[in-house]
């Protein structure tokens, strides 16, 4: 599930960047989500755990959030103009790709706030461990 979002991360990017820079050329760019699918076949099928379904529901609760400011962004530079091609006449496809460009980007931080987590959790164990093993070490000591 992971390289899902990753996925969407690099190609709502990708995508982004491509119709801003070529326009109509660049809309045929958002093809790439085709790909998503196979995207199961490459990295393989295994059964979800609760961590990675939380994770999805997660992310599912703020894609409501990513698509009324990806809209309000578009509508708001409608009619800016970048490399002749006016962005609001792709407000469409800029649009997709910034839902799922969004989605990456909370799901990154999601696994960045969780591996903090876990760092700091793997740290803590060591640290206890080590003060438990000077504890028995003095405690033989003094015997």
């Amino acid at each position: 599930m992971v390289y899902r979002f990753y996925f969407q991360l690099i190609v709502g990017l990708a995508v982004i960047l491509a119709i801003l820079f070529f326009g109509n050329e660049g809309v045929i760019s958002i093809l790439l989500f085709v790909l998503l699918p196979f995207l199961k076949l490459f990295t393989g099928y295994k059964v979800r755990d609760e961590r990675e379904l939380q994770m999805f529901y997660k992310i599912g609760n703020y894609t409501l959030l990513i698509v009324i400011a990806a809209v309000v962004i578009v509508n708001k530079f409608s009619s800016t103009e970048l490399n002749n091609n006016l962005i609001g006449d792709f407000w469409a496809p800029l649009t997709i790709a910034s839902i799922f460009f969004g989605q990456g980007i909370i799901e990154f931080y999601s696994i960045i706030r969780t591996a903090k987590s876990y760092f700091i959790l793997i740290n803590l164990s060591k640290l206890l461990l080590f003060y438990k093993y000077q504890l028995t070490k003095f405690l033989y000591k003094q015997k």
